[in-house]
């Protein structure tokens, strides 16, 4: 029996081959300019191959992807466990870190992580898009600010429709400073078309995926954060309990016991800090005064009252975890679940109207419309 791992670059891949009780390693490099490179070379293997390792990285993905769909036993090794293990190596080479991870695919001393399907890589592209161009625009907008204050103009707190209209008015008719902002505007005015494409297509993928409607019957939940979490879960039966989702998104606290010492500190911040920060913009929606009073808000406002804001909208985007990773785990939703969405830990009194989704709604099938956008 063999197991066998790759070391990624940029132009070449080395592959190591291990026997599953001896230490005895062979070694083949070839490039990767095409897409069946990997399932060749391991072919000559194929029918000793017990567990093939694969580093977590940009392209695990889509390597990992194509190893499975043409049959072979992959496994996706967690990065930091991997870098822990190698991290003994006085001399770092492609050749030793296939031979060494070889070797912890071989002794099983590594944590797994989960492959996404197509449509969940195409709807994580999707918002990484969209939230790289919601960058571009601010950035855009922050260089023109900076540019005007030396010169004493000040643009002031605008929206982004206004804020072409609120820069002319300060640089008025001056034609040099016309000529520098001018190219800027325009710019920034493309920014702002292509997010608003980009964010149809958020909608449009929302639209058509009832479990991101479903989740947007929570308070505070809008499309972009719901497209998020469910690009990032992808498949929420991969866990035991809804409750680990929580400590998948790096929302649980750290702890250190050894002895008599027993620290419990900040959060972990592993995991996709994008979907981490989408559900604390959303947990400071809910905390806002001009936010409508609901059971959720009174049990976060007892926490912030106790030990802070801060760590009340951290409390209530953990919280949400569990009933968001209960609403995925099948196409139909039941009614103490959907009372569990909107008051979580708390009794289901006053929460008659909460969820606005119609019953045709909840029963709807699960889409394959990542494919189509």
């Amino acid at each position: 029996m063999l197991r066998a791992d790759l070391a990624r670059g940029d132009r070449h891949e080395r592959l190591c081959r291990t026997g599953y009780f001896t230490r005895r390693c062979s070694y083949l490099r070839y490039r990767r300019d095409r897409r069946d490179a990997v399932p060749a070379a391991l072919q000559r293997w194929r029918d000793d191959l017990v567990r093939v390792g694969l580093e977590a990285g940009a392209t695990s993905e889509w390597i990992g992807g194509h190893l499975v769909d043409e049959g072979f036993p992959v496994v996706c090794l967690e990065s930091r466990h991997v870098k822990a293990a190698l991290g003994a190596m006085t001399v770092k080479t492609d050749r030793n870190d296939a031979q060494g991870i070889a070797q912890i695919v071989r002794t099983g001393w590594f944590k797994a992580v989960n492959l996404k399907s197509a449509a969940g890589q195409r709807l994580r592209t999707l918002t990484a898009a969209r939230k790289a161009a919601v960058r571009a625009v601010t950035a855009n907008e922050q260089v023109i600010r900076g540019l005007l204050r030396p010169l004493g103009l000040k643009i002031g707190a605008v929206t982004r429709v206004r804020f072409e209209a609120r820069v002319r008015q300060p640089v008025g008719a001056d034609r040099l400073l016309l000529g520098i902002f001018e190219p800027l505007l325009r710019m920034h005015r493309c920014l702002r078309e292509n997010l608003a494409d980009l964010h149809r297509l958020v909608l449009r993928a929302v639209r058509v995926d009832p479990i991101c409607r479903r989740l947007m019957t929570m308070p505070g939940i809008g499309p972009v954060t719901a497209l998020t979490y469910r690009a990032t879960i992808d498949d929420p039966k991969r866990f035991r309990r809804s409750r680990s989702v929580g400590a998948y998104l790096g929302l649980t606290p750290r702890r250190y016991q050894s002895g008599e010492v027993d620290r419990v500190g900040r959060i972990t911040k592993v995991g996709d800090s994008e979907t981490r920060t989408a559900f604390f913009e959303a947990a400071n929606v809910i905390l806002r005064p001009t936010t409508r009073w609901s059971s959720m808000k009174a049990w976060a406002m007892k926490i912030a009252n106790r030990q802070g804001a801060r760590r009340a909208k951290v409390a209530l985007a953990d919280e949400w975890q569990s009933p968001f990773t209960a609403c995925g785990l099948t196409n139909r939703i039941s009614v103490g679940q959907q009372l569990r969405l909107s008051c979580p830990r708390n009794s289901e009194r006053s929460m008659q109207g909460a969820v606005r989704t119609s019953s045709h709604d909840l029963s709807l099938p699960l889409p394959e419309h990542a494919e189509e956008l």
